[in-house]
Order: C-alpha cells, then sequence, then structure tokens
C-alpha cells in the first residue's frame, strides 16, 4: 500500500454498505487488496486503527516482504472487528504460535490467501491496542491510498505513532517477558532491525559486515553510528519519552553505540 498527505473525499465501494453484496470469494483479489478493503470496513464501523509491525517497519526503513500485516484496534472492540472481517468474507486464522509467541495468540487473525501452505500464506492480524499503549499524543494521522492498480479511490484514515514512541513500546513489551519467552525473541528480532534499518541507515545494498575488533575500526568515527546517537539523543532532550522511562534512551543508545548489547535490554525477572 502507498500513502501520501493529500486527503479525497471519494465515497467507498457500495457493497461494504450492504451484507448481501459482501466478497462472495475475497481470494480473487490480491491480499494487499483484501488488507485494503479490511481497513476500509473497520473504518467504516468506527473503529480506530493503528498500525503495527510490518506495515508501520515498513515505513521506517525496514525492508521485509509484506506476508502478515498487523494492526492494533481498542481492546474493546477487538471482537467486533473481528467479526467484521468475518462478515467481509475473510475466514479466521489459527497459526501456530511457537515463534511469535502473544503476537499471534492475543490476536484475532484473519487469512488474506487461498493457501495455508509455508511461503504462500498471509494474513491479517487485529491486535488490543493494550499490548503497545500508545498515548493519543504519540499517534499522528496518516492517509492511505488503495493499492496501484485497483479500482478504488477512497482514501483510509488510521494512525501511526511517532519513531521514538515504537522502541518506547518495544523496551516496555521486552521488560514484561521473562528472558526464554517466546514472545521476547520476536521482539528482539523487532528492534535489532529498527536500529539497523532506522536509526543506523542500513540499506539492501550497504550492509557491509563490519569487524568489531578490527583496529582500525572506532565507533566514534562511524558518521552512521554518531548520526543515530544524535537521533536518540534529541529524543531525550524533546522529553518523548515518558516520566519514569527516561531509561529507554540511555539504553537505546548503549545498543546502537554497541556499547550494550541487545539481548541484555531487562527482562522480567521472578
Amino acid at each position: 500500500m502507498s500513502f501520501t498527505q493529500t486527503e479525497t473525499l471519494s465515497q467507498p465501494p457500495l457493497f461494504l454498505f450492504n451484507p448481501k453484496h459482501r466478497l462472495q470469494d475475497a481470494f480473487v483479489r490480491p491480499p494487499d487488496e483484501l488488507v485494503y478493503l479490511a481497513l476500509m470496513e473497520l473504518s467504516l464501523i468506527n473503529i480506530e486503527l493503528i498500525e503495527f509491525r510490518l506495515p508501520l517497519y515498513a515505513r521506517m526503513n525496514v525492508p521485509a516482504m509484506m506476508t502478515h500485516y498487523t494492526y492494533l484496534v481498542p481492546d474493546e472492540q477487538l471482537h467486533k472487528a473481528s467479526e467484521a472481517l468475518l462478515e467481509l468474507g475473510l475466514p479466521a486464522f489459527y497459526p501456530d504460535n511457537t515463534l511469535q509467541g502473544d503476537f499471534l495468540t492475543l490476536a484475532k487473525t484473519h487469512r488474506i490467501t487461498r493457501s495455508t501452505a509455508p511461503g504462500l500464506l498471509q494474513y491479517l492480524s487485529l491486535l488490543p491496542a493494550s499490548f503497545a499503549s500508545f498515548t493519543p499524543e504519540e499517534l499522528s494521522e496518516i492517509h492511505i491510498l488503495p493499492p496501484k492498480g485497483s479500482s478504488f479511490d477512497h482514501t483510509l484514515h488510521i494512525y501511526s505513532p511517532r519513531p521514538s514512541a515504537v522502541y518506547s513500546c518495544l523496551f516496555r513489551a521486552l521488560s514484561r517477558y521473562p528472558r526464554s519467552a517466546r514472545t521476547r525473541g520476536t521482539l528482539l528480532a523487532d528492534l535489532a532491525e529498527l536500529i539497523r534499518y532506522n536509526l543506523l541507515k542500513a540499506t539492501c545494498f550497504n550492509e557491509e559486515t563490519i569487524d568489531d575488533d578490527a583496529e582500525e575500526y572506532n565507533v566514534d568515527d562511524d558518521p552512521d553510528v554518531q548520526d543515530a546517537l544524535g537521533q536518540v539523543r534529541r529524543w531525550s532532550e524533546a522529553g518523548e519519552w515518558r516520566e519514569g522511562e527516561e531509561w529507554i534512551g540511555d539504553c537505546l543508545a548503549a545498543v546502537v553505540s554497541g556499547k550494550g548489547r541487545i539481548e541484555l535490554v531487562p527482562w522480567k525477572t521472578g
């Protein structure tokens, strides 16, 4: 899906207003169109959506195959939102949560491909907003255009968290899980990718491996690291960490600089 700041006032497809005109065979449409239609349907019933994980990380320059889409919805509307997707024609899906833990256990998940075979399966997950606990001050409205090549012309409005809030969310979540928890492993992988691609500005074309033991390498001389540290410092100076969470800026800076190990980010004990 593509994003723009230009708002249009065109009307959504009429079939979305009438249950008799729901999708008879949803899977004749490509997954990105089904996600767009799902978001439109939820918007029409006044469910506020916050982009999360892959759609959000893609906005933050993390390269990823969009095999699954995650959006946060108010906890009290999670069941209603899932029922709306069922009515739209997107079947419930119960994936193996062995690797991702609570990202799937807590979510209402719907299939957006006909196939359930590994490598072909794609799905849309609705996660309770309390998992991330973003505040209104940390969110801004974004506009989503229809997928390229589709016949739709309605612009959607959902919310997206500011970058510092994304890092805060991950650190808070990491501290809620024991060190060996599956969900923590997924969170650490997400954090590592965000640091690499969002803060350190790595791309698929400049990911040379650096030997940290090489005498010629000095983190103080690395412009990418220094730029990233400068960004973290600006967030701290702007007061973007919540009261009592200033440690997040210090911890993030330590990981970025290499002085701290990402796997040692605080975890739940006891």
